[in-house]
């Protein structure tokens, strides 16, 4: 078994010592034992980072050994290294695990009533228990996959929880939500797109209209992202004249690297800059855009979403080999490049 959406996303400070001696009001005995002094502390302070550094170790391989066990779907095994004394770092690292996977195999198995009953316990946590906080839309994303309403259903849930909860950082963590609620619902619903180009033209969106849409959140920094590229590259050679456009929306804040990255590509179309488009409002006469990624509550990319000739969108996933099966099947008529038939 592949657990889809769980492993996306997954220093310790030294302390310095100083001392100030003033030589000339200290004996040569009240020197030494200041000295020595300071040494038994550095050597403590070494001893504690070496500690928490083979802490670290043994936690990562720890992780590393847990994970397996999830990818394979052992969650008995997972759930039989549960035990009263683990430090809590192990503890809520398993306890996100058996959740995942126990999500995952009942969203493959259409078992509602165990994604339910799984879906409910995280709900009754979020208030009170920060790491299941943590995870939380994550496991809602994950149950999307194969429940899309019931993971939105628990999306608002949990908003709702959150939005009239006493502790102001859960109060905030329930604004972000807002946006994952809004993507959720996007599908079948028109889109928002606005913001400055890299060249500093503002996009008209309604430009779009009457041509199929691919807006792909991306940034160079994102390996999988620099990966997608080839595909989509592909994918608008093939369908680009019959009316297949993309428009990428960009979150480096670095901008002469996301100018070079595009001119080396040679990208041929456009993309919005996030940071150009957040600094418009700060300069003479400037507008102030919508922060897209924000307002859709994605902090996930490469995020890419297929949008209709209405400029509906029409897909949220449009990754991959998905993308290429979603224009194939709106452009049946348009034939492989030669290049594709080469390969």
């Amino acid at each position: 078994m592949t657990i889809r959406n769980f492993f996306k996303s997954c220093a310790y400070a030294t302390a310095a010592v100083a001392a100030i001696f003033m030589t000339y009001s200290f004996t040569g005995a009240q020197f030494a034992q200041g000295a020595e002094s300071a040494s038994a502390v550095l050597d403590d302070e070494e001893e504690e980072k070496e500690e928490e550094e083979s802490e670290a170790e043994a936690f990562n391989a720890f992780r590393s050994e847990t994970m397996k066990l999830a990818r394979a779907g052992e969650i008995d095994k997972l759930r039989e290294m549960v035990k009263d004394d683990l430090p809590e770092n192990r503890a809520n690292w398993l306890d996100y695990l058996i959740t995942a996977v126990t999500l995952d195999k009942a969203g493959d198995a259409d078992d509602v009533e165990t994604l339910q009953k799984t879906l409910d316990s995280v709900l009754a946590r979020i208030d009170k228990d920060d790491s299941v906080l943590s995870r939380f839309s994550e496991y809602c994303s994950l149950v999307g996959y194969t429940h899309e309403d019931l993971a939105n259903e628990t999306l608002k849930k949990g908003y709702e929880i959150l939005k009239n909860s006493e502790d102001a950082e859960r109060q905030a963590y329930a604004e972000s939500l807002e946006g994952k609620i809004r993507f959720a619902e996007l599908k079948g619903n028109e889109m928002k797109m606005e913001g400055l180009f890299l060249d500093g033209t503002e996009i008209d969106w309604n430009e779009y209209r009457g041509k199929v849409v691919l807006v792909d959140f991306w940034a160079t920094w994102c390996p999988p992202c620099r990966a997608e590229y080839p595909n989509v590259l592909k994918l608008y050679k093939r369908y680009h004249d019959a009316g297949f456009e993309v428009v990428g929306y960009s979150l480096d804040s670095d901008l002469d690297a996301l100018k070079e990255y595009i001119e080396e590509e040679k990208t041929p179309w456009k993309t919005v800059a996030r940071k150009l488009s957040m600094e418009a409002k700060d300069k003479e006469d400037g507008k102030e855009y919508l922060n897209i990624t924000q307002y859709y509550g994605i902090n996930a990319i490469p995020t890419m979403v297929l949008v209709d000739k209405e400029g509906k969108a029409i897909n949220l996933e449009a990754r991959g080999a998905r993308l290429a099966a979603a224009l194939a099947e709106i452009f049946p008529d348009v034939p492989e490049l030669e290049e594709e038939d080469e390969e």
